[in-house]
C-alpha cells in the first residue's frame, strides 16, 4: 500500500503529461490539417477562410500562421485593407526565424495595391510617396531588405525594395516638376496681374492725353464766353450809370433855375 501511494504521484504526473502531449499533438495536427487544406484550396483559387477563423476562435498555437493565411485570402480577394490588418496582426506574434520576411513582403505588396501607380493624378502623388515609404520600411525594419544597400537577407524583399526605390525616385522627380510648374504658373499669374495694372495705367494716361486738347479747347471757349458776358454786362452797367447821371444832372439844372427866378423876382 505504501509503495502504491509513493508511486501514485508519478503515475498521475505521467498521465497529466501524456494528456498535455496528446492535446498539443491534436492541436498541431488540426493546425497542420487546416493549413494544408487552406493552402490546397488557395492554390486552386478558393480563398475561403472558414477554417482559419475557427482556429482564431480556438486560440490555436502559431496564431501568426492563421493571420498570415487570412491576409493572403483577403489579398487574393482584393480586400487589401483587410489583408493589411491581418498581416499586421501576424507580425505581433513571435515568429520563427526565416518566417517573418514572407509576411512583411506580402504586407508591403498589400500596401502598394492601395494605389494605381501607373495612373496617378498630380494630387495623389504625395499619398503615393507616403505609401511607398511605408512599404519600404516594412521590408527594411528587420533586415529582410537592406535600407542602404543590397545586402538584405531575403532576395525577394531586396528585389521589391529596389523596385520601390525606382518608383520613389520617379514620383519624387515628378513631384518636384509639378511644384516648379505650380510656381511658374503662380509667377505667370502675378505677371499677368502686373501687366493688367500697367495696361490700365497706360490706358488711363492715354485717355487723359487724348482728352486734354479737346478739354483745353472747351475750357478756352467757356472762358471766352464768360469774359464776353462779363464785358457785355460791364458795358451795360456803364451805359445805365451814364444815363442815370445825365438824368440826374438835368433835374438838378431845372431846379436851380426855378430857385434863381424866385429869388430874383421883384414883387
Amino acid at each position: 500500500m505504501k509503495n502504491f501511494i509513493e508511486k501514485l504521484p508519478i503515475k498521475i504526473l505521467l498521465i497529466v503529461l501524456g494528456v498535455i502531449s496528446m492535446v498539443f499533438g491534436i492541436a498541431f495536427t488540426v493546425r497542420y490539417t487546416v493549413n494544408a487544406n487552406f493552402v490546397k484550396s488557395f492554390e486552386n483559387g478558393n480563398y475561403s477562410t472558414v477554417g482559419e477563423r475557427l482556429l482564431l476562435l480556438s486560440n490555436m498555437p502559431e496564431g501568426y500562421v492563421t493571420y498570415y493565411n487570412l491576409g493572403n485570402a483577403s489579398y487574393r480577394n482584393q480586400n487589401y485593407e483587410e489583408a493589411i490588418v491581418s498581416y499586421q496582426h501576424a507580425l505581433k506574434y513571435k515568429i520563427p526565424e526565416g518566417k517573418e520576411c514572407p509576411i512583411r513582403i506580402n504586407l508591403a505588396l498589400a500596401l502598394l495595391s492601395l494605389k494605381d501607380f501607373d495612373h496617378l493624378e498630380p494630387s495623389e502623388i504625395d499619398d503615393a510617396i507616403k505609401i511607398l515609404k511605408t512599404a519600404r520600411g516594412m521590408l527594411t525594419e528587420v533586415g529582410c531588405a537592406d535600407p542602404d544597400g543590397t545586402n538584405g537577407h531575403n532576395a525577394d524583399a531586396e528585389k521589391l525594395k529596389q523596385e520601390i526605390d525606382e518608383l520613389l525616385k520617379k514620383l519624387e522627380k515628378q513631384q518636384s516638376e509639378n511644384n516648379n510648374d505650380d510656381q511658374k504658373d503662380d509667377q505667370k499669374d502675378d505677371n499677368k496681374d502686373d501687366q493688367k495694372d500697367d495696361d490700365k495705367k497706360k490706358e488711363g494716361q492715354n485717355t487723359t492725353q487724348s482728352q486734354s486738347p479737346s478739354q483745353s479747347k472747351k475750357d478756352q471757349r467757356v472762358k471766352k464766353e464768360i469774359e464776353k458776358r462779363k464785358e457785355e454786362a460791364q458795358k451795360k452797367y456803364t451805359k445805365d450809370q451814364n444815363q442815370k447821371e445825365k438824368s440826374g444832372s438835368s433835374n438838378n439844372g431845372n431846379g436851380n433855375n426855378s430857385n434863381s427866378n424866385n429869388n430874383g423876382k421883384i414883387w
